[in-house]
């Protein structure tokens, strides 16, 4: 099996099977409310002060999530949301914490959407509890490594696509299997898009899962034969 993060404090869900498969008629679009705290990495980005995009906390001073979230808009318009399931709910584990500043990848294009990728560094430090944690990092190191893995993603997106919706009030989370890059770039509607920094996980189970809007930066996810969840790529576009 693939070896173990070096990052012992990581990807550590309270529950054991978490991510696991669920009714596949329960209605991100085709997925699943979340247990509370199930994906303890899990962030909410405000913008304003409404939810804007999704993000993973990856240590107790940064988080990260897409760039074309943050991309013009000043650090003091965003706040990093930790600990949250439904969305403006009080709970105990809630932390709502102030940005210091981000930095997007220096090769961030906003049209081939390369480089979609922003490290926010945040005003002050996480509280880490079991229901606040981070991920691990990627253990994988080729290109094609983590394909035929089913991939988790969560966010508090629209439910609905086409057409979008209102923003979910819960965290909902799917299951989408990893292709190749080959077989991504074959694909005849999104392949001349993929660039060599790209990771694709398709439309799973008759194209009726994937993310929407509001989900973006979201943590594209393995669970790992240990039980730790690794994040392997990025809610983009």
């Amino acid at each position: 099996p693939p070896r173990r993060s070096s990052h012992l404090n990581c990807g550590t869900s309270k529950y054991a099977d978490a991510g696991r498969e669920q009714d596949i008629n329960a209605r991100i679009v085709g997925g699943w409310e979340a247990r509370a705290h199930e994906f303890p990495w899990q962030i909410s980005l405000l913008w304003s002060g409404s939810h804007s995009c999704g993000g993973w906390i990856i240590t107790e001073n940064h988080v990260v999530t897409a760039a074309h979230c943050t991309e013009g808009y000043p650090v003091g318009d965003f706040k990093v949301v930790v600990g949250e399931h439904i969305r403006g709910q009080s709970n105990p584990n809630k932390q709502t914490i102030d940005l210091a500043g981000y930095v997007e990848h220096p090769n961030w294009d906003d049209y081939t959407m390369e480089g979609d990728i922003c490290v926010i560094t945040l005003a002050q430090p996480i509280t880490f509890n079991e229901d606040i944690q981070p991920i691990c990092p990627p253990s994988l190191t080729g290109k094609d490594d983590y394909a035929g893995y089913e991939a988790t993603v969560a966010g508090w997106g629209t439910t609905r696509s086409p057409g979008g919706g209102p923003l979910s009030t819960e965290l909902k989370y799917t299951n989408l299997p990893i292709i190749t890059e080959a077989a991504c770039k074959d694909d005849p509607f999104v392949g001349r898009w993929i660039l060599d920094d790209m990771i694709c996980a398709i439309p799973g189970y008759n194209n009726d899962r994937d993310t929407c809007q509001g989900d973006s930066g979201g943590a594209l996810s393995a669970k790992m034969a240990d039980g730790r969840f690794e994040a392997i790529g990025i809610v983009s576009g």
